[in-house]
């Protein structure tokens, strides 16, 4: 993967099936399949006052199409839910190039989907 910022092979994730990784300094995602790096691509995550939880998570849903629990108007496409209490997912949205979101992980559709 050209210009990539994360490494191409990741040992330590090599028995882990998928896993996608976040980066807040770079505002970039990676997506590793036992330690093998196949995607990579800008995101948008929680501005200050709202940020992207840190850690380690699990999806408990996905949808192709959802609404948001914070605000009825924002339209959500390819949504990989990790808190759905505190309105937290991965999703199609738009990237300004910096935290920007109220603590979700905001992707490229192509990514998300």
């Amino acid at each position: 993967m050209p210009y990539s910022p994360f490494p191409k092979h990741a040992e330590i994730l090599d028995s882990v099936k998928k896993i996608l990784i976040y980066s807040y300094p770079i505002q970039a995602f990676a997506a590793y399949e036992f330690g093998t790096l196949v995607r990579w691509g800008p995101t948008s995550l929680g501005k200050r006052s709202t940020p992207t939880p840190t850690g380690l998570f699990h999806t408990n849903w996905k949808a192709k199409r959802t609404i948001s629990t914070v605000d009825s108007t924002w339209v959500l496409p390819w949504a990989f839910n990790l808190d759905n209490f505190a309105g937290v997912s991965i999703h199609q949205f738009d990237l300004p190039g910096y935290p920007a979101s109220h603590a979700c992980a905001r992707m490229l559709d192509t990514d998300a989907e």
